[in-house]
């Protein structure tokens, strides 16, 4: 999959982090495509973070992860990151230092942040079961 996003004319990223019983954590980011009038969700990123998960390590992790593996130049992050979904409300929504203002203050102003419940459905729903 690599360097699929310097293709497309416009990007969404989405952003997840697990804790797995052993409390480690890892961090896995899709991005969005629309392929035949499907709407496809494509991972280009799993990892394993032992650095930790606050706001400045994402956005190393996430930056890298355009720049190094994806091959996304800053004038594309600029031009075609629109929309960036994420779980993690405390450490992405921070006016200050959250993830999602610093990526817009220093790459891409106009940049949509969606804290999605998607994903807090699916943990009810995996308690429940």
């Amino acid at each position: 999959m690599k360097k699929v996003i310097t293709n497309l004319k416009y990007f969404a990223l989405s952003y997840d982090t697990v804790t797995t019983i052993d409390n480690q954590s890892w961090v896995s980011i899709f991005h969005y495509d629309i392929q035949d009038w499907c709407h496809l969700h494509i991972l280009i990123f799993l990892k394993h973070v032992i650095e930790g998960r606050n706001s400045n390590n994402l956005i190393k992790i996430i930056m890298g992860v355009l720049k190094k593996d994806e091959g996304v130049c800053d004038a594309d992050v600029v031009a075609k990151l629109m929309s960036f979904g994420f779980n993690s409300v405390h450490v992405f929504q921070g006016m200050q230092n959250g993830v999602t203002h610093q990526i817009q203050d220093k790459f891409t102003p106009h940049l949509e942040g969606n804290h999605y419940m998607a994903h807090h459905t699916n943990l009810i729903v995996q308690n429940f079961s």
